[in-house]
């Protein structure tokens, strides 16, 4: 909530707030790393979070942003990697999406377009599909399109969810 308050400060031109609200992202990452510094849930949210706002930060800040993101996502490979094929759709996609956007961003291009090769595979059918076809005809594509949050919010996933928890009263 902290880095999603730091960019809205940013596009609203409110400098001095972006720069407070972003220390307070890094610093709740931090405690969070030092909370649980095998915890492989602070690897998915630190690298989540940037996936998501690190193009939107001022570009001074961006490279540090994908760097995190990038040791998030192997930190995360390391614990997913192996039990992949057996992730759901979302948790999957969400990995080698991740995996393939900090990768490209980093300048690891042939490790990202390994990613998207296993996108292709594993995926087809799915959102991440199209995304992946269209960074493997022309990996420069990447700078434009996004390749995570595609099923965060499909169609009636948070009704599911509400359901059950309104159900479990």
């Amino acid at each position: 909530a902290a880095t999603y308050r730091a960019v809205r400060a940013l596009e609203a031109n409110r400098n001095d707030e972006f720069r407070q609200k972003y220390q307070e992202s890094l610093d709740l990452l931090s405690q969070a790393r030092k909370a649980g510094p095998d915890d492989f849930g602070v690897s998915a949210i630190t690298g989540g979070v940037y996936a998501v706002f690190a193009d939107r930060l001022p570009k001074e800040y961006r490279a540090a942003a994908w760097s995190r993101a990038y040791d998030s996502y192997q930190e995360l490979w390391k614990a997913q990697g192996p039990v992949i094929d057996k992730l759901p759709t979302h948790m999957r996609g969400e990995l080698l999406g991740g995996l393939a956007v900090s990768a490209m961003r980093t300048g690891h291009t042939e490790e990202a377009m390994r990613h998207v090769d296993k996108i292709l595979e594993s995926l087809a059918g799915t959102p991440y599909e199209p995304v992946a076809k269209k960074w493997k005809e022309n990996p420069k594509a990447a700078a434009d399109a996004s390749i995570t949050c595609l099923t965060c919010h499909e169609q009636g996933r948070l009704a599911a969810r509400l359901n059950a928890l309104n159900g479990a009263k």
